[in-house]
């Protein structure tokens, strides 16, 4: 497991990033793991840790599944396109769905407003040079969606889950402290029974590096 720091101290420097890197090599080598089935997931603050490293360690990571947050960081020009889903509560009071300028002053310490959800999509799907110029409905339920990116370099597809009616956790259990009335928009799980990570875990374990490969 690697652990994000504070956003707040984050250093996004090449050492950082090889720090990151090495923190992969080690979990790899430690527990021997399959090279080519690196995925990296995580919630809140890690999943804005997976963005990142899908940016700086993308020959080492076969794809991306989080919740609840997203990246605008400039990508690296080494970057080879990976698949990026992201899971994302509608009601989100915390890492808001849509631009918001709280979260604005959060990130980039600006009143631009221009994080969100959709962005971040939008964001990967051109970073994966993906084909059209807006994503596919996939699914379309009373409680849920998913839009997708498709013919994206390496099969590199982006996807959105949206979970129309879940806050900050998207998860099916309540974290302990959920009962609480200031934790509650936080530490709420899904209330319609999605499995975030099952959906998670499907969509990851569809890839390998040696796909890109063969079709690279």
């Amino acid at each position: 497991m690697i652990r994000r720091p504070p956003r707040s101290t984050l250093d996004r420097s090449s050492a950082a990033s090889d720090v990151y890197k090495r923190q992969i090599d080690k979990i790899i080598h430690d527990r021997r793991a399959d090279m080519s089935r690196v995925y990296v997931t995580g919630w809140s603050n890690g999943c804005y840790m997976s963005n990142e490293l899908a940016s700086v360690a993308s020959h080492k990571i076969a794809a991306v599944a989080c919740m609840a947050g997203y990246t605008d960081e400039p990508l690296p020009a080494n970057y080879s396109a990976i698949p990026v889903m992201e899971i994302h509560g509608l009601e989100d009071q915390i890492v808001p769905y849509g631009s918001s300028f709280t979260t604005g002053v959060l990130l980039e310490e600006t009143l631009e407003g221009d994080e969100g959800a959709i962005q971040n999509m939008y964001w990967w799907g051109g970073a994966n040079e993906c084909s059209g110029s807006t994503p596919e409905f996939e699914t379309v339920e009373w409680d849920y969606s998913v839009k997708r990116f498709t013919n994206c370099t390496n099969g590199a597809d982006v996807v959105l889950v949206t979970m129309n009616y879940a806050q900050h956790n998207p998860y099916l259990n309540d974290y302990d402290g959920s009962d609480s009335p200031f934790f509650q928009a936080i530490l709420t799980g899904n209330p319609t029974g999605i499995d975030a990570s099952q959906m998670a875990w499907d969509f990851l374990s569809q890839y390998s590096k040696s796909m890109e490969l063969d079709e690279g």
